[in-house]
């Protein structure tokens, strides 16, 4: 398997420093979309345990990647299911096996984060703070303290 370089903005598992996974510090809420659009990741993780509240979950996750056209990959949750991403059920090996795959497709994970980004566009960027998205995009959002590449 290649080397991922890990990175998680605001919480990350205890463990994180100890196994060499960065961890960006949780920014104020109207910086948000400019921290996440500097990690400049190829592939976001997005698992949502099986549980009846996470069944009323709503995709704004999905939305925050989309507008950014980052390749998702998720939980087989029906929150999800109307997204255009990659779907998983709930094992490790499936997991594995859908990063593996965008891992070692540059051009697949490029077309799943346009798809992504075509849908969030069709629906709508919920709520009032689309013009932060949309300055994260065009790569002019005030970007706190977050300095990240993925490459």
């Amino acid at each position: 398997r290649p080397r991922l370089d890990w990175r998680f903005l605001g919480m990350a598992p205890p463990a994180a420093p100890r196994l060499g996974l960065r961890a960006s510090p949780m920014v104020p809420f109207d910086a948000y979309p400019g921290a996440l659009a500097s990690m400049a990741l190829d592939i976001a993780l997005v698992p949502l345990a099986a549980h009846p509240f996470n069944d009323c979950k709503s995709t704004l996750k999905l939305q925050e990647f989309g507008f950014l056209g980052t390749a998702v990959i998720a939980s087989d949750r029906p929150a999800y299911r109307e997204a255009p991403v990659v779907r998983v059920e709930d094992r490790a090996q499936a997991w594995l096996d859908a990063l593996d795959s965008l891992v070692a497709d540059a051009d697949r994970r490029r077309r799943e984060g346009e798809r992504l980004r075509d849908w969030v566009r069709a629906g709508g960027l919920a709520g009032h703070h689309r013009s932060r998205w949309l300055a994260a995009l065009r790569g002019d959002a005030d970007r706190g303290c977050i300095v990240a590449s993925c490459r």
